[in-house]
Protein backbone atom coordinates (compact mmCIF):
# COMPACT_ATOMS: atom_id res chain seq x y z
CA UNK A 1 0.00 0.00 0.00
CA UNK A 2 1.05 3.11 -0.95
CA UNK A 3 2.55 5.88 1.97
CA UNK A 4 0.07 8.73 0.35
CA UNK A 5 -2.80 8.52 -1.34
CA UNK A 6 -2.93 9.31 -5.39
CA UNK A 7 -5.23 12.67 -5.60
CA UNK A 8 -4.68 16.70 -5.94
CA UNK A 9 -3.16 18.41 -3.19
CA UNK A 10 -2.61 21.76 -2.09
CA UNK A 11 0.79 23.22 -1.71
CA UNK A 12 1.31 22.40 1.98
CA UNK A 13 -0.62 19.03 1.79
CA UNK A 14 2.14 18.23 -1.16
CA UNK A 15 4.93 19.16 1.03
CA UNK A 16 3.26 17.04 3.72
CA UNK A 17 3.28 14.30 1.67
CA UNK A 18 6.71 14.29 0.48
CA UNK A 19 7.56 14.53 4.41
CA UNK A 20 5.36 11.73 5.15
CA UNK A 21 6.99 9.41 1.82
CA UNK A 22 10.65 10.27 2.89
CA UNK A 23 10.12 9.19 6.07
CA UNK A 24 8.60 5.93 4.94
CA UNK A 25 11.37 5.07 2.94
CA UNK A 26 14.30 7.41 3.72
CA UNK A 27 16.65 4.78 4.29
CA UNK A 28 15.77 3.22 0.24
CA UNK A 29 16.18 6.89 -1.07
CA UNK A 30 19.28 7.41 0.79
CA UNK A 31 20.81 4.47 0.15
CA UNK A 32 20.10 5.02 -3.88
CA UNK A 33 21.34 8.45 -3.57
CA UNK A 34 24.85 8.02 -1.53
CA UNK A 35 25.30 5.16 -4.38
CA UNK A 36 25.98 7.87 -7.24
CA UNK A 37 27.21 10.81 -4.68
CA UNK A 38 29.48 8.85 -2.23
CA UNK A 39 32.06 8.52 -5.48
CA UNK A 40 32.30 12.42 -6.41
CA UNK A 41 32.59 12.72 -2.08
CA UNK A 42 35.92 10.88 -2.43
CA UNK A 43 36.85 12.80 -5.22
CA UNK A 44 36.48 15.50 -3.09
CA UNK A 45 38.43 14.27 -0.23
CA UNK A 46 41.65 12.98 -2.64
CA UNK A 47 41.96 16.72 -3.72
CA UNK A 48 43.17 18.40 -0.83
CA UNK A 49 46.25 20.21 -2.80
CA UNK A 50 43.36 22.74 -3.73
CA UNK A 51 41.47 23.43 -0.54
CA UNK A 52 45.75 24.10 0.59
CA UNK A 53 46.88 25.83 -2.56
CA UNK A 54 49.95 24.39 -2.82
CA UNK A 55 49.17 23.22 -6.49
CA UNK A 56 49.91 25.47 -9.77
CA UNK A 57 47.16 27.99 -10.45
CA UNK A 58 46.61 26.09 -13.83
CA UNK A 59 46.55 22.57 -12.44
CA UNK A 60 44.38 24.46 -9.62
CA UNK A 61 41.60 25.24 -11.79
CA UNK A 62 42.01 21.72 -14.07
CA UNK A 63 41.14 20.01 -11.22
CA UNK A 64 38.80 21.71 -9.38
CA UNK A 65 37.10 21.58 -13.00
CA UNK A 66 36.94 17.81 -13.26
CA UNK A 67 35.85 17.92 -9.31
CA UNK A 68 32.67 20.30 -10.31
CA UNK A 69 31.78 18.02 -13.04
CA UNK A 70 31.87 14.85 -11.49
CA UNK A 71 30.05 15.99 -8.44
CA UNK A 72 27.12 17.66 -11.21
CA UNK A 73 27.72 14.42 -13.59
CA UNK A 74 26.66 12.05 -10.28
CA UNK A 75 24.27 14.49 -8.81
CA UNK A 76 21.79 14.63 -11.61
CA UNK A 77 22.06 10.94 -12.12
CA UNK A 78 21.35 10.66 -7.74
CA UNK A 79 18.87 12.44 -8.15
CA UNK A 80 16.90 10.37 -11.25
CA UNK A 81 17.61 7.35 -9.29
CA UNK A 82 15.52 9.03 -6.29
CA UNK A 83 12.57 9.96 -8.42
CA UNK A 84 12.27 6.27 -9.11
CA UNK A 85 12.02 5.31 -6.50
CA UNK A 86 9.78 8.05 -5.13
CA UNK A 87 7.67 6.88 -8.07
CA UNK A 88 7.20 3.07 -7.37
CA UNK A 89 6.77 4.45 -3.59
CA UNK A 90 4.16 6.36 -4.19
CA UNK A 91 2.33 4.49 -7.39
CA UNK A 92 2.16 1.76 -4.80
CA UNK A 93 4.56 -0.35 -6.29
CA UNK A 94 7.88 -2.41 -4.61
CA UNK A 95 10.64 0.03 -4.43
CA UNK A 96 14.27 -1.34 -5.40
CA UNK A 97 16.98 0.02 -5.04
CA UNK A 98 19.20 -1.93 -7.59
CA UNK A 99 16.11 -1.12 -10.10
CA UNK A 100 16.08 2.17 -9.73
CA UNK A 101 20.02 2.36 -10.21
CA UNK A 102 19.60 -0.04 -13.18
CA UNK A 103 16.60 1.88 -15.24
CA UNK A 104 18.57 5.43 -14.74
CA UNK A 105 21.62 3.76 -15.50
CA UNK A 106 20.09 2.65 -19.17
CA UNK A 107 18.36 6.08 -19.46
CA UNK A 108 21.67 8.06 -18.14
CA UNK A 109 22.34 10.26 -21.40
CA UNK A 110 18.87 11.08 -22.22
CA UNK A 111 18.69 12.32 -17.96
CA UNK A 112 22.14 13.65 -18.29
CA UNK A 113 21.56 15.79 -21.44
CA UNK A 114 17.97 17.01 -20.52
CA UNK A 115 19.42 18.26 -16.62
CA UNK A 116 22.39 19.82 -18.75
CA UNK A 117 19.45 21.49 -20.73
CA UNK A 118 17.07 22.11 -17.76
CA UNK A 119 20.03 24.24 -16.53
CA UNK A 120 21.27 26.49 -19.25
CA UNK A 121 17.97 27.53 -20.25
CA UNK A 122 17.12 28.75 -16.58
CA UNK A 123 20.41 29.88 -16.28
CA UNK A 124 20.44 31.76 -19.69
CA UNK A 125 17.16 33.22 -18.58
CA UNK A 126 18.42 34.26 -15.30
CA UNK A 127 21.16 36.20 -17.26
CA UNK A 128 19.38 38.38 -19.31
CA UNK A 129 16.16 38.97 -17.36
CA UNK A 130 15.00 37.46 -14.16
CA UNK A 131 11.47 36.31 -15.25
CA UNK A 132 12.50 33.92 -18.15
CA UNK A 133 14.99 32.42 -15.78
CA UNK A 134 11.93 32.06 -13.41
CA UNK A 135 9.92 30.62 -16.49
CA UNK A 136 11.93 28.39 -17.67
CA UNK A 137 12.60 26.95 -14.29
CA UNK A 138 8.76 26.25 -13.98
CA UNK A 139 8.05 25.14 -17.47
CA UNK A 140 10.78 22.51 -17.17
CA UNK A 141 11.14 21.55 -13.71
CA UNK A 142 9.77 17.72 -14.58
CA UNK A 143 11.71 17.60 -17.25
CA UNK A 144 14.32 14.61 -15.80
CA UNK A 145 11.28 13.20 -14.31
CA UNK A 146 9.40 12.74 -17.15
CA UNK A 147 12.79 11.06 -19.37
CA UNK A 148 12.83 8.65 -16.21
CA UNK A 149 9.47 7.75 -15.58
CA UNK A 150 7.56 7.93 -19.07
CA UNK A 151 10.96 7.34 -20.94
CA UNK A 152 10.56 10.41 -23.47
CA UNK A 153 13.95 11.89 -25.42
CA UNK A 154 15.47 15.36 -24.00
CA UNK A 155 13.54 17.44 -26.47
CA UNK A 156 10.32 15.50 -25.98
CA UNK A 157 10.62 15.84 -22.70
CA UNK A 158 11.14 19.42 -22.26
CA UNK A 159 8.01 19.87 -24.45
CA UNK A 160 5.91 17.70 -21.73
CA UNK A 161 7.21 19.23 -18.92
CA UNK A 162 5.54 22.78 -20.03
CA UNK A 163 2.53 21.22 -21.57
CA UNK A 164 2.20 19.97 -17.41
CA UNK A 165 3.47 22.68 -16.25
CA UNK A 166 1.10 25.50 -18.70
CA UNK A 167 -1.09 27.86 -16.38
CA UNK A 168 0.59 26.05 -13.09
CA UNK A 169 3.99 28.31 -13.16
CA UNK A 170 2.81 30.43 -10.11
CA UNK A 171 2.02 27.41 -8.02
CA UNK A 172 5.08 25.34 -9.52
CA UNK A 173 7.44 28.49 -7.62
CA UNK A 174 5.98 28.47 -4.85
CA UNK A 175 6.22 24.88 -4.13
CA UNK A 176 10.04 24.65 -5.87
CA UNK A 177 10.57 27.73 -3.54
CA UNK A 178 9.37 26.86 -0.49
CA UNK A 179 11.28 23.56 -0.56
CA UNK A 180 14.57 25.04 -1.47
CA UNK A 181 13.76 27.14 1.79
CA UNK A 182 13.27 24.36 3.53
CA UNK A 183 16.30 21.87 2.56
CA UNK A 184 18.98 24.87 2.56
CA UNK A 185 17.67 25.44 6.22
CA UNK A 186 17.86 22.12 7.56
CA UNK A 187 21.21 21.46 5.80
CA UNK A 188 22.75 24.58 7.43
CA UNK A 189 21.39 23.35 10.60
CA UNK A 190 23.19 20.29 9.90
CA UNK A 191 26.19 21.43 8.50
CA UNK A 192 26.51 24.12 11.42
CA UNK A 193 26.02 20.89 13.95
CA UNK A 194 28.95 18.46 11.60
CA UNK A 195 31.20 21.61 11.66
CA UNK A 196 30.82 22.51 15.52
CA UNK A 197 31.56 18.74 16.08
CA UNK A 198 34.81 18.77 13.56
CA UNK A 199 36.08 22.03 15.97
CA UNK A 200 35.63 19.88 18.95
CA UNK A 201 36.87 16.87 17.65
CA UNK A 202 40.02 19.52 16.04
CA UNK A 203 39.27 18.24 12.66
CA UNK A 204 40.87 19.49 9.55
CA UNK A 205 40.02 20.63 6.30
CA UNK A 206 38.96 16.95 5.21
CA UNK A 207 35.95 16.61 7.96
CA UNK A 208 34.59 19.90 7.35
CA UNK A 209 34.47 19.52 3.55
CA UNK A 210 32.60 15.56 4.50
CA UNK A 211 30.28 16.79 7.17
CA UNK A 212 28.64 19.46 4.22
CA UNK A 213 28.71 16.47 1.85
CA UNK A 214 27.02 14.45 4.50
CA UNK A 215 24.03 17.10 5.41
CA UNK A 216 23.67 17.59 1.75
CA UNK A 217 23.20 13.65 1.31
CA UNK A 218 20.61 13.65 3.91
CA UNK A 219 18.58 16.48 3.27
CA UNK A 220 18.70 17.58 0.06
CA UNK A 221 16.58 14.19 -1.52
CA UNK A 222 14.06 15.77 0.06
CA UNK A 223 13.77 18.71 -2.90
CA UNK A 224 13.56 15.33 -5.74
CA UNK A 225 10.71 14.09 -3.32
CA UNK A 226 8.93 17.17 -3.77
CA UNK A 227 9.35 17.52 -7.76
CA UNK A 228 8.34 14.05 -8.04
CA UNK A 229 4.79 14.07 -6.25
CA UNK A 230 4.46 17.73 -7.92
CA UNK A 231 5.15 16.15 -11.30
CA UNK A 232 1.95 13.61 -10.45
CA UNK A 233 0.07 16.45 -9.06
CA UNK A 234 -0.10 17.95 -12.25
CA UNK A 235 -0.91 14.80 -14.10
CA UNK A 236 -3.94 13.80 -11.46
CA UNK A 237 -5.01 17.63 -12.48
CA UNK A 238 -4.94 18.18 -15.88
CA UNK A 239 -5.41 14.22 -17.07
CA UNK A 240 -7.20 12.46 -14.46
CA UNK A 241 -4.16 10.07 -14.00
CA UNK A 242 -5.69 8.91 -10.48
CA UNK A 243 -8.58 7.67 -11.59
CA UNK A 244 -6.71 5.99 -14.62
CA UNK A 245 -4.39 4.00 -12.00
CA UNK A 246 -7.88 3.17 -10.11
CA UNK A 247 -9.15 1.77 -13.01
CA UNK A 248 -6.42 0.26 -13.80
CA UNK A 249 -5.96 -1.26 -10.64
CA UNK A 250 -10.15 -2.46 -10.67
CA UNK A 251 -9.35 -3.76 -14.23
CA UNK A 252 -6.96 -5.95 -12.99
CA UNK A 253 -9.17 -7.02 -9.63
CA UNK A 254 -12.32 -8.27 -11.50
CA UNK A 255 -9.78 -9.93 -13.98
CA UNK A 256 -7.98 -12.16 -11.04
CA UNK A 257 -11.29 -12.34 -9.07
CA UNK A 258 -13.09 -13.48 -12.52
CA UNK A 259 -13.68 -17.68 -12.47
CA UNK A 260 -11.31 -19.51 -14.67
CA UNK A 261 -13.38 -21.55 -17.77
CA UNK A 262 -14.25 -24.96 -17.14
Amino acid sequence: MPPVALRPRSTTELIDAAVVLLRQHYMEIITTSAIFLIPAFILKLFLPDIRAGRLPAGNQLGLFGVGLAVTIVFSIVSSAAVVVVVSDSYLGREVSIGAAVQRVINRIWPVFWTAFLQFLLAMAGSIFFLIPGLLFAAWFFAATVVVVIEGKGTFAALGRSRQLASGSVGRILGILFLSLILVLVIEIIAGMALGLIGVLAHAGPAFTTLAGNIASLLIYPFFTVVITLLYYDLRIRKEGFDLEVMSSELGQSMTSAAPSPA
